[in-house]
């Protein structure tokens, strides 16, 4: 179901609006859809239901023929909705912060491999993503001592290839399938070659 509403006040809802999208199986196709001008709202947690009683509601069924058939049914009590409160949503890594992730996977001890190497990859990948602006100023420091115009162009190239050079290795570190090591030296080694280079420009720089 997928529900819309103009207006809440208190326990009552105005304009509200009910479409029937189905589900994976049938491409969320419409199938039905209820109008009403109010609907009196309940929820009976013993029951896991959320309970509606829609005052001068319409509904409008698909046929077999394909046409629409609007039904006018003035009040119509309840509309029930089944929930579970103890259920969850699938957790995404990107909306967990590392604590989180930790704890989910410790309770999670026999999760699917993929999805395991998806959250460990994400605290790797924080970790290595929060040195970034160190690497970058350690590179950049070296490559601004120099006024020489001619030098400024290879150093804006320069620049843009260590750039698109850093994110492509957490590019290829995301597309592992495991949390091996080898994902997590693609993760950190953008950091190691521009500390690498960040100590060859300061020793250039420094001999000119």
């Amino acid at each position: 179901k997928r529900i819309y509403v103009r207006e809440r006040k208190g326990n009552t809802l105005y304009g509200l609006h009910i479409h029937d999208i189905g589900n994976d199986s049938n491409d969320y196709d419409r199938n039905s859809y209820i109008y009403a001008d109010s609907a009196l709202l309940y929820v009976n947690h013993e029951k896991n239901q959320i309970q509606l009683k829609l005052t001068k509601s319409l509904l409008l069924v698909n046929e077999k023929n394909g046409t629409k058939s609007p039904i006018e049914i003035g009040e119509l009590d309840p509309v029930l909705f089944n929930f579970d409160i103890t259920e969850r949503r699938t957790q995404k890594p990107s909306s967990m912060t590392n604590n989180e992730i930790r704890a989910h996977l410790k309770s999670h001890p026999h999760i699917h491999p993929l999805f395991r190497a998806a959250f460990q990859h994400t605290i790797t990948s924080r970790q290595s993503f929060s040195l970034s602006c160190l690497a970058f100023a350690l590179i950049g420091v070296p490559l601004g001592m120099t006024s020489r115009r001619r030098e400024s162009s290879t150093g804006f190239a320069l620049s843009m290839a260590i750039g698109m050079g850093y994110f492509l290795f957490h590019i290829f570190a995301a597309q592992t399938k495991d949390a091996s090591t080898t994902s997590f030296i693609l993760f950190w080694m953008p950091n190691v070659l521009a500390l690498i280079l960040s100590l060859y420009l300061f020793r250039k720089a420094r001999y000119k």
